[in-house]
């Protein structure tokens, strides 16, 4: 049982972008959370955008490290 939802979204200049959606309910007064994924997805290597909306944060992920930024958010749901 995953937290998030994966799809294909986005291609710019060339370069295509996964969006991962976390379906964790948030809050914009929530503190800690992009901090949290963040921080994940860096110590992969991972580049992200975020972008924060009322209750759903999207990643927008290059396509070639999707892979990996799942299996790292898998490890930071657990």
């Amino acid at each position: 049982n995953h937290n998030f939802v994966f799809s294909i979204l986005l291609s710019i200049n060339d370069s295509i972008f996964n969006k991962i959606t976390l379906e964790i309910h948030s809050s914009l007064d929530a503190v800690g959370l992009t901090a949290a994924f963040s921080k994940q997805l860096t110590e992969h290597n991972i580049s992200a955008n975020v972008v924060t909306v009322n209750y759903h944060d999207h990643i927008f992920i290059p396509k070639e490290k999707a892979d990996l930024a799942i299996k790292a958010l898998e490890k930071l749901s657990q």
